[in-house]
């Protein structure tokens, strides 16, 4: 299916974003070690940024007097990364979550089908499988990003989805 020309301009403009981000220090990276996330996850995950960010209901941006807050990519299928080479990677969103409390995170897009392992989902659909859901971004990455985490959750949580 081809993309609308105004959709790929999104795109493109969130995957500069994204390639922008700085990627976490050594202070980050040993927070993510204590709390069970190998290097190989992040590397799974397709990276990790860190950001000062504001947040306005269930979306985040750019801040530089913000609070610091982890990045993470959200692809429309497989991650590209060392350990999956992917053609033409779709850079769908970022959600943006703080150490401190890992169970909420804010979208970049206001995306309500995005996941964290969105190819784990289709996989397990198209072979009738069963698949680990985990409830946070952290617990993801905890999980050496196997399953998924559906995002969307967050926001119905909030309330923030007509039923």
């Amino acid at each position: 299916m081809t993309k609308p020309r105004a959709m790929a301009m999104i795109d493109l403009d969130l995957m500069r974003e994204w390639l922008a981000l700085p990627s976490p220090g050594a202070g980050d990276l040993q927070f993510l070690a204590q709390h069970g996330v190998a290097r190989e996850a992040i590397h799974r995950a397709g990276g990790l940024a860190v950001a000062r960010i504001d947040t306005g209901g269930r979306l985040w941006a750019p801040e530089p007097a913000g609070t610091p807050a982890f990045i993470l990519p959200v692809w429309d299928g497989p991650a590209p990364s060392i350990y999956c080479g992917v053609e033409n990677p779709m850079l769908i969103d970022m959600i943006a979550w703080r150490p401190d409390d890992a169970r909420r995170w804010w979208c970049r897009q206001d995306d309500f089908d995005s996941a964290l392992g969105a190819d784990h989902l289709d996989l397990a659909h198209t072979e009738n499988r069963p698949i680990s859901l985990h409830q946070t971004p952290l617990q993801w990455l905890q999980a050496d990003c196997r399953g998924a985490c559906l995002l969307n959750y967050c926001a119905a949580a909030w309330g923030m989805v007509a039923a």
